[in-house]
């Protein structure tokens, strides 16, 4: 017979909650298999705008893991992708900015 994780009091088998202090037992988590799955649209939606994919991902990390984690992934690329873009971007910028420089010197 298992036991109460809150009184220690025995349980009888199949009671869903404790005779003694009347706390509920944890059941089992059920989740339909097609509702739990990795989304390309929402993936690429986190990727453009990293901020709503994070926001997605703190959402559904209980109720649906593995499309939270797909997001929270999509979300992480597109941060890094977005930084090594910028870092780029300023690098282009600032030798097109010395190269008019020389020329009107």
């Amino acid at each position: 017979m298992p036991y109460c994780s809150h009184c220690g009091a025995q349980l009888p088998d199949g009671a869903p909650a404790c005779p003694q202090c009347a706390v509920t037992r944890p059941g089992p988590i059920v989740r339909e298999a097609a509702a739990d799955k990795p989304s390309g649209a929402l993936a690429v939606l986190a990727f453009l705008f990293p901020v709503v994919g994070f926001a997605l991902w703190f959402a559904w990390r209980q109720p649906s893991p593995l499309r939270a984690r797909s997001v929270r992934r999509a979300a992480v690329w597109g941060v890094v992708v977005g930084g090594i873009a910028t870092v780029v971007a300023f690098a282009v910028y600032m030798a097109v900015i010395v190269s008019v420089m020389k020329k009107l010197s």
